[in-house]
């Protein structure tokens, strides 16, 4: 990257960091590229990829819930995925911006822990990678700005690593900006640009929107910096984490014993280094007489009626689901096209090369209702039926937050049904595997909050709390973060 763009790019993430509203949640940075040449399959079912894809089949399917829909004009939902092929690839080379809460809460266990996981960082990286360390307390420090990791580098870190202590208020905000600005500077083969985030607090000093804490993670999703949060503990902020998650698509863990982080981070690191596609993004284009009406749960951004979902880097294996609702004009019976569906990315494997995989939807209209519910789409519906159980989590986990737990083990254990019936139905083994992984995430979830019940009165604020935040991992994960 020139320096002229890095000091662009700089500008954009100052100017959007002091106000959240420079910046809309859905609106694109600039107007997009456009879209190499695609090759598109005139036979279906079958999608293939693009002409400029050398894979055996496409990473992405979509369908209606239904094969068939009933004529008139109607809202539809649209199940959409990608599939990455599970299989082994190249390590990709890393920019991770190590950014660790060293404020007055994290006193004793938890900055010691913290260190460990740091350390584990650190031990994690290959030579080349790229490592940045940023700490917040009552302000953010670069203890170490970019540095490509060699061995005179990984000690040099391991002993910055060793002297962090707890102290001060909690400066989260200029701490994630601090890590994102470094990242802007590495050079543009790192595709792979993850700010790892530890706190177990939430933000006193700055910015304490949640909004704003959220736009500032989109703003780094703009330049491929992505946000995996751990919140260590019981006070830290889920809405803020959730919010870095969600708005740079990248991941949320829960852990509500620090000593937990080194084991994490270690997953963590092992998973992008297995990332088969970087800047990955979906593109939805409606068919003529066809209408996106939105999407839950996943950050988008909608131009001259297409919709474009960021997905950032996909590792070997992954699995991306998100439910698309669409209006569907009265046009007569038969067979039409509703959507094109495409994923575009950038291949490491292939010193950054843009590919895309496209997949056509289609559906039947017709005037027999019958048929509708007679021809279910399966992956469709298990989308639907993940779907519906993070939105019973989500609700499960405010209800806990606010002491109702009898109203939330009901959502739990509502969710958890609809998740083992689908399973129950699915004709495919990994549909069927998800299904059941979901359900049992639910139930734990759901133990947790009827132990918070039995607990005594004294620790139940304390138990009540515990609940909800593992109710609110649990359904952040069945979103897919």
């Amino acid at each position: 990257m020139s320096r002229r763009a890095v000091a662009v790019a700089l500008g954009a993430l100052v100017c959007a960091c002091a106000n959240a509203k420079a910046v809309a949640p859905t609106g694109p940075a600039s107007s997009p590229p456009a879209a190499p040449h695609i090759a598109v399959a005139e036979v279906e079912p079958i999608p293939v990829a693009s002409s400029r894809d050398t894979a055996p089949a496409t990473w992405v399917g979509a369908a209606a819930a239904s094969d068939y829909v009933v004529t008139g004009a109607s809202e539809q939902l649209v199940g959409v995925w990608v599939d990455i092929p599970a299989a082994t690839v190249p390590r990709v080379p890393l920019a991770v911006a190590l950014t660790i809460d060293t404020s007055g809460s994290m006193a004793g266990d938890p900055i010691a822990h913290a260190r460990l996981a740091a350390r584990k960082v650190v031990d994690s990286l290959v030579d080349g990678d790229i490592l940045t360390l940023v700490t917040f307390d009552s302000q953010a420090r670069s203890l170490l700005m970019p540095t490509e990791m060699t061995p005179s580098t990984r000690r040099r870190a391991l002993a910055t690593i060793a002297e962090l202590e707890a102290s001060g208020g909690t400066a989260l905000h200029d701490g994630v900006k601090a890590a994102e600005m470094s990242l802007l500077q590495v050079p543009d083969r790192y595709l792979v640009r993850r700010v790892v985030l530890i706190s177990d607090g939430q933000a006193t000093v700055g910015p304490t929107d949640t909004a704003q804490l959220g736009n500032l993670a989109e703003v780094g999703m703009r330049h491929g910096i992505q946000v995996t949060a751990l919140g260590v503990g019981l006070d830290y902020d889920e809405h803020t984490l959730d919010a870095f998650a969600v708005r740079s698509s990248g991941r949320l863990y829960h852990l509500e014993n620090s000593k937990e982080m080194s084991s994490i981070v270690a997953s963590e690191m092992e998973t992008l280094g297995r990332t088969t596609a970087a800047q990955a993004e979906l593109a939805i284009v409606p068919a003529p007489g066809v209408t996106i009406l939105g999407v839950d749960s996943v950050r988008s951004v909608t131009e001259a009626g297409a919709m474009t979902i960021p997905l950032g880097v996909m590792f070997s294996g992954q699995q991306r689901e998100v439910l698309v609702r669409v209006r569907i004009d009265d046009r007569g019976l038969g067979m039409r096209a509703l959507a094109s569906v495409r994923l575009n990315y950038r291949d490491p494997g292939e010193d950054g090369l843009e590919r895309v995989h496209e997949s056509i939807v289609r559906a039947t209209v017709t005037d027999d209702r019958t048929l509708v519910a007679a021809h279910p789409h399966d992956r469709a519906q298990a989308i639907i039926a993940l779907r519906q159980a993070s939105m019973l989590a989500a609700s499960a986990s405010k209800l806990a937050g606010d002491g109702d737990l009898a109203m939330a083990s009901a959502n739990l254990d509502q969710a958890e049904h609809s998740l083992r019936q689908r399973a129950g139905l699915a004709k495919d083994e990994s549909e069927r595997k998800q299904m059941l992984e979901g359900a049992d995430r639910v139930s734990r979830a759901k133990r947790k909050v009827d132990d918070a019940a039995k607990s005594p009165a004294a620790a139940k604020p304390s138990a009540s709390r515990g609940a909800a935040l593992e109710v609110n991992d649990a359904f952040m994960a069945l979103d897919g973060f």
